[in-house]
């Protein structure tokens, strides 16, 4: 009897075989054994068929076959939010999901390899305990959630870096990839000193942050020796 979602088909169930000094002595009988689609390749089943005479009673003989699953190496990777803001010198962090589709377990390492910014802002992996690594172990059909952090570094407000993140199956040569944008914001943080230049022999001042309101109001005056004073 075959465990609950296998299935076992003799091609045929019942054969007529010669005497052992003819020609007809033997018979070759196909079995077809279906898996099941959520089966694990730590599966494994004993199968025993017997030979039996038409007429019954005891077998003439009795064999037993081991089932095992083949292991399907399959993945894939998603990201619940592509991009984050954060002022600089914080960090930001972003979820992915990896999605072990196989029946075996696999090991799975990330890396960043591709940022806009330069220099590169400082990435890497952290579990969902915090706890930093660059390869994981995902269960058969199971998703386990880590997380990109990266640290944002900038001066200007919507400043950017977008990072390319490859997963890569250490068992198969299968990568995914995902791309992810980090911007920096200035809103809240003390203001920078403001910047002066000369528009048609006219002195004008600006904030460094312009988008956060109400701008500040900024006065300037050329000195007699063109030194520059604001207030």
């Amino acid at each position: 009897i075959a465990p609950t979602g296998w299935a076992v088909q003799l091609e045929q169930s019942t054969v007529s075989v010669g005497s052992r000094h003819g020609n007809e002595k033997s018979v070759t009988v196909g079995v077809t054994v279906r898996v099941p689609t959520n089966a694990l390749a730590t599966e494994e089943i004993e199968l025993t068929f017997s030979v039996l005479p038409s007429s019954g009673g005891a077998a003439y003989d009795t064999v037993v076959l081991t089932v095992t699953v083949a292991a399907v190496h399959a993945f894939d990777i998603a990201t619940p939010a592509t991009d984050q803001t954060g002022r600089s010198g914080t960090e930001v962090r972003f979820p992915i999901d990896l999605i072990n589709e196989g029946n075996v377990r696999d090991t799975i390492g990330l890396s960043v390899v591709s940022q806009t910014a330069s220099p590169g802002w400082g990435a890497s992996f952290e579990n969902e305990n915090g706890m930093p690594f660059t390869d994981i172990d995902i269960d058969p059909k199971a998703t386990t959630r880590v997380y990109l952090v990266v640290s944002i570094d900038g001066e200007e407000e919507l400043e950017n870096s977008r990072l390319t993140v490859r997963a890569r199956n250490k068992t198969t040569p299968t990568v995914r990839t995902v791309t992810t944008t980090a911007f920096l914001t200035t809103n809240g943080k003390a203001n920078s000193s403001p910047s002066c230049r000369t528009e048609s022999s006219r002195w004008t001042c600006a904030s460094r942050t312009p988008t956060r309101p109400p701008r500040p109001r900024l006065s300037c005056r050329p000195a007699a020796s063109r030194s520059l004073g604001c207030g």
